[in-house]
């Protein structure tokens, strides 16, 4: 049995998927934690606390402590400014993403990137990054809703001229399986992320794959797999 699709575009997650960021999140986190003399974190912790927006990623981080709407902000604040500052310290890519990277571009495949990172932020590490690769990158824009939402990513689709069956989602979680869904597209879920490939598998994708060259095996035969 195969799927077969003709993809010429690929739509990747960021945190997990393309960039292991968690270090540079969790000691942002970590950092206005301690100024707030909160306890701090773990890689783990911040781990299972991440894919549903900055939002949730800090009300997570406090776990249940209750600050004021002013404090409430203060923390964002900080928080932001340190991801900003720091947010390239020890973030890389995956291995083996670069080169898929490469091979899908030199393949005429456009790529591009819808995150729940704050838009800012996703732009310059894709800009810091992968220079010159992407065709576009969308992140949580004030106001709008994070994914698995995609009011905000169809408008996305519609002035990249993104057609869903000419496509493939990319991302590390099952966020990312209920985006795609909600956006009518394929996709395919990494098992080199945040989450077990048996969770993933759970989420029912139309493909798993643990090595990017699987990926690269999938877009460049058009989506046909035994």
């Amino acid at each position: 049995m195969y799927h077969k699709l003709m993809i010429k575009n690929v739509i990747f997650d960021l945190d997990g998927t393309l960039l292991d960021s968690i270090n540079d999140i969790a000691k942002a986190l970590n950092d206005v934690l301690v100024m707030f003399n909160l306890p701090t974190i773990s890689n783990m912790e911040a781990i299972s606390f991440i894919g549903n927006g900055t939002d949730l990623l800090i009300k997570r981080a406090l776990k249940g402590k209750n600050l004021s709407t002013s404090d409430y902000q203060t923390f964002k604040t900080l928080y932001m400014d340190r991801q900003i500052k720091f947010q390239l310290a020890n973030t890389k890519p995956f291995q083996g993403i670069n080169e898929l990277l490469h091979s899908l571009k030199q393949s005429d495949v456009r790529l591009f990137v819808y995150s729940n990172k704050p838009h800012e932020f996703a732009e310059l590490l894709i800009e810091a990054c992968f220079p010159h690769l992407f065709s576009g990158t969308l992140g949580q824009i004030p106001g709008a809703e994070p994914k698995p939402d995609v009011t905000t990513f169809i408008a996305f689709m519609n002035e990249h001229k993104i057609m869903a069956f000419e496509s493939l989602f990319v991302g590390d979680s099952l966020v990312d399986i209920v985006t795609a869904r909600n956006a009518n597209i394929p996709v395919a879920s990494v098992g080199w992320g945040y989450v077990s490939s048996n969770l993933l598998r759970a989420g029912k994708p139309d493909y798993l794959v643990n090595h990017p060259i699987e990926l690269l095996n999938i877009v460049t035969s058009n989506g046909r797999i035994m």
